[in-house]
């Protein structure tokens, strides 16, 4: 997409998956976290050492952030692409009719198929709005017999 817009844009795409446990340990601001993203971004910058921009294409980047920008510098500009997929999200939510519709605030409510205790201290480590936190039971997780209930 963004080539389309700009035939001049060059895009250098880099999976990074072991940022994501650290994010979802919470260890987003220590020497392990720091080594980590170092060693993704010198990869990335030796493939294009002229970048300019990072997207955040992961729901936890954004948690190591300040990590990423302190390892890439000043000239490289960060992106979390959370605001816009969450915009996305509300505008096919209304298309779809499954917008509420009410005005005010609903509740938060965090499902993992995790440990419970575990996501409510990372909620909280990370400054995340409080919530009740529940387990999430998925139909592709449960034995076929059993009837799938969402909660």
């Amino acid at each position: 997409a963004l080539t389309a817009r700009d035939p001049a844009t060059r895009v250098t795409a880099l999976a990074c998956p072991l940022l994501v446990p650290l994010a979802e340990e919470g260890w987003v601001d220590d020497d392990v976290a720091a080594a980590v993203a170092r060693r993704y971004l010198t990869e990335l910058f030796v493939r294009d050492p002229d970048i300019d921009t990072i997207v955040l294409g992961c729901t936890h980047y954004p948690f190591l952030a300040e990590q990423i920008q302190r390892i890439a510098g000043p000239r490289v500009t960060l992106l979390d692409a959370a605001p816009a997929v969450a915009r996305q999200a509300a505008r096919v939510a209304e298309q779809r009719g499954l917008a509420s519709g009410r005005a005010g605030h609903g509740a938060t409510i965090y499902a993992t198929t995790g440990d419970r205790g575990q996501l409510a201290l990372l909620l909280r480590r990370l400054g995340l709005p409080r919530g009740q936190v529940v387990a999430a039971r998925l139909p592709c997780l449960l034995p076929p017999t059993t009837e799938a209930k969402l909660v």
